[in-house]
Order: structure tokens, then C-alpha cells, then sequence
């Protein structure tokens, strides 16, 4: 869901084809996953037993058991820090892969899709839209799980 929700918005905001911007998303959230799970796999030792117990079991079987104080301040956390992965992903995506791309297809053209299009400010709030977006209705649908199924 988050694929599709990001990469209409990559699509419409750097005025790309729906294929670049499915593309762009995939990438952008599996570097974005990968750095997350290492990232949590790193910090999950300083979690006191029952934060770590919440966040594993909401997690790995997207079940909230209570709504947590603790869960909610790291789902804020998670947040912040996907978004800043996210956007250092694009910037990753647009230094390395773009530019490989424009030197094969266009050689006369020294700047990517997405530098003609935006500048760094630019990019983070379109990272930032996209980002929200999505975890906005993600956490919709989790918090529609519950109400409906545990109320």
C-alpha cells in the first residue's frame, strides 16, 4: 500500500511516468527497511522488557495488545527516522543510479530528472508528503483493525 501510495506521489510531484515512480518508491523504501531492521535489531537492547515486548509483538504481528505510551513514542520515532532514511535514499538514488542513467541515455544533459526538477529543500518535502501520506494511512488501517476487531 505504501508503494502505491509514494510513487503516485513521486510521480505527480517530479513529473515522471507511473513506471519511474513505482521504481523510485521500491527503491526508496527497501533501502529504507533494510536500515530500519538494522537499525532495530541494534537498539532493541536497550529497550526496557515490556517497550521492546510491545514494539516486537505490534511489529511482527501487527497487533497492538494496548495502546501503549512507550509504543506511541517509538512509532514517533520510527516515524522521524524513516522519513531522514527516505530522504537520503532519494538523494542516494538521484547521486548514483540517475546519473548513470543520464550519461548512457543523454550525454548533451548533465543533470538528473530530479535536480532539474527540485533542489534538496524541494525533494525533502516531497519526500516528507509521500512519507506522511502513507504512514498516515497505514496507521488508519491499523487503528480500523483494532477498533473493529478488539472493540
Amino acid at each position: 500500500m505504501t508503494i502505491t501510495i509514494e510513487s503516485f506521489v513521486y510521480q505527480k510531484s517530479f513529473k515522471i511516468s507511473p513506471k519511474q515512480g513505482v521504481k523510485y518508491a521500491i527503491i526508496i523504501d527497501l533501502f529504507a527497511e533494510v536500515f530500519g531492521a538494522i537499525v532495530f535489531t541494534s537498539l532493541q537492547t536497550f529497550f526496557p522488557f515490556n517497550t521492546a515486548r510491545h514494539l516486537i509483538i505490534y511489529l511482527t504481528l501487527d497487533d497492538f495488545q494496548k495502546f501503549a505510551p512507550d509504543v506511541i513514542v517509538l512509532t514517533l520515532f520510527y516515524f522521524l527516522l524513516f522519513l531522514l532514511v527516505k530522504w537520503i535514499g532519494l538523494l542516494f538514488l538521484d547521486m548514483f543510479v540517475f546519473d548513470n542513467d543520464n550519461s548512457v541515455s543523454d550525454q548533451a544533459t548533465s543533470t538528473s530528472n530530479l535536480e532539474r526538477s527540485t533542489q534538496w529543500g524541494n525533494q525533502f518535502k516531497i519526500v516528507t508528503k509521500a512519507h506522511t501520506i502513507s504512514y498516515t494511512v497505514t496507521l488508519l488501517f491499523v487503528l480500523l483493525k483494532i477498533r473493529v476487531f478488539y472493540f
